[in-house]
This record gives structure tokens, C-alpha cells and sequence, in this order.
């Protein structure tokens, strides 16, 4: 087969064309590959990477007009790939138990006061004390009040016994009420009572009637008594009676233990 001069120049012109796409596409490719190697010289701490191998040119063949025979190829069907059996459920660990914040330590009461004992009887004012006293309505009469510690060592109680006989005046009680029958009377049945005395904080006692012994003629009664220091020597005592009477006060001097 001859070639003519027209196919001669086609085939030049192609060959030049090949050759020139091909310096452009390594021009284009070592330009890119300058400017990523510049990038990643930027970057902090690169990682060293393979250095892509450059292309290396082709041998040139000449073009040939005959086309080239068409290859038929079979699509074998892609082999089944066996699936790999699920693995079991790995067991979760269970979470870790979160504890409350401690509590702060509820604050701690102050212990209570010490109960302070209850006052005891002077032993000064124990005894046998008596007194006389002027009453108006009833004349001048003699008191006596013995005071005794109670038989319970533990008890802060004492005891009074209390007696009283009045001899009616007319100065005092009046003509009508000096009446030898009631003075016979109230000589022997005197008022009496037997009491239970408490201590106070004043260093008193306060006596009150347990059981009533006796009246007097016109039926006065004690109900009440409280004894108190006087001096070195001398105690005073105030009593209350039961209606009609509105008892009396008295100071009175030791007369026995």
C-alpha cells in the first residue's frame, strides 16, 4: 500500500499533536504535584509519604488505519463470598454505682443543763420553836412548832407539828368571849395539825396542813405556815387558818432540839 504526500502530512500533524498532548499532560501533572508537595511542606508535622512514581513515556507507534479487531469478552458471574457467622453479644460491663454526696454531719445539740438539785432544809431551823402573839378578837396566844427531818435520808421533806391556845382578854377578844368554859375547853382540846414542810431557795419552809388534830372553841383550824431565820436565835413564823380565823404571826425562840 503507498502512501501519499496528503496522508504523509495528516499523519505528521497527528503524531505532532500526540506528542505535544503528551508534554502538556506531564507539564500539568508535575505542576500539581509541585503545588501538593509545597501544601503539605506547610502543614504542621507532616507524614512522610510515598513519592509517587512519574509516568514514563510511552513508545511512540506509528498510527495504523486498520481498525483493530474487536475482542469479545465473557462476564463471569462474581464468586459468592460466605458470610462469616455473626459474632455473640459481648457482654456489657454493668455501670458503676454513682454514691450519693456525703451528707453533711447533722449538728450536735447541746447536753442539757444539769438539773440542780432541789434546796434542803437548814438544819438551824430544825427543832422545837415558841412564840406568843397577840390576836385581835382572840386574846394572847401561845404557839409552838416542832420541826424534824423526814425518815427518808433521800427526801428533802421535813415535818412540823403545830399546836396553839389562845387566852381570850377583854382588851382583845372582847367581854363576851372570856368565858371560862371555853378557856377550860381550848386549854385542853388545843388547835393542832401535823405538817409537811418544803424547802425554799430563800432558805424558808413552807409547811402545809397533812392532818388536822384539832380546833379550837370557835373552830379555827391551821392550814398553812412558813418558818424563817431571824437572827442567830430567833425564827418567825407567819400561819394562815381556816375561816372564821385569819391566823397570825409569831416570833419565836428555840425550846428544845
Amino acid at each position: 500500500m503507498n502512501i501519499t504526500a496528503k496522508q504523509k502530512k495528516i499523519l505528521w500533524i497527528c503524531l505532532i499533536v500526540f506528542v505535544g498532548s503528551y508534554f502538556a499532560r506531564y507539564t500539568i501533572l508535575s505542576t500539581l504535584q509541585m503545588v501538593n508537595i509545597a501544601q503539605r511542606a506547610m502543614q504542621p508535622k507532616p507524614q512522610p509519604k510515598p513519592k509517587a512514581q512519574e509516568p514514563k513515556p510511552a513508545d511512540i507507534k506509528p498510527v495504523s488505519t486498520v481498525p483493530a479487531p474487536v475482542q469479545t469478552t465473557l462476564i463471569q458471574p462474581a464468586p459468592e463470598v460466605a458470610t462469616a457467622p455473626m459474632a455473640a453479644p459481648v457482654a456489657q460491663a454493668p455501670a458503676p454505682t454513682v454514691q450519693p454526696p456525703p451528707q453533711p454531719a447533722a449538728p450536735v445539740a447541746p447536753p442539757p443543763p444539769p438539773v440542780k438539785p432541789p434546796p434542803t432544809a437548814d438544819p438551824k431551823l430544825l427543832g422545837v420553836w415558841r412564840g406568843r402573839s397577840a390576836i385581835d378578837g382572840r386574846g394572847y396566844c401561845d404557839v409552838r412548832l416542832e420541826v424534824k427531818a423526814s425518815d427518808d435520808s433521800t427526801s428533802e421533806l421535813v415535818a412540823g407539828f403545830a399546836s396553839m391556845v389562845c387566852r381570850p382578854t377583854a382588851a382583845l377578844a372582847g367581854p363576851k368571849r372570856v368565858n371560862p368554859k371555853a378557856q377550860a375547853l381550848d386549854a385542853a382540846n388545843q388547835e393542832a395539825a401535823i405538817m409537811t414542810g418544803t424547802p425554799q431557795e430563800d432558805g424558808s419552809i413552807h409547811f402545809k396542813t397533812d392532818k388536822l388534830i384539832n380546833t379550837d372553841s370557835t373552830g379555827c383550824a391551821f392550814k398553812a405556815a412558813t418558818l424563817t431565820a431571824f437572827g442567830a436565835s430567833f425564827v418567825a413564823e407567819e400561819w394562815q387558818e381556816e375561816a372564821p380565823c385569819h391566823g397570825g404571826k409569831s416570833i419565836m425562840q428555840r425550846a428544845g432540839r
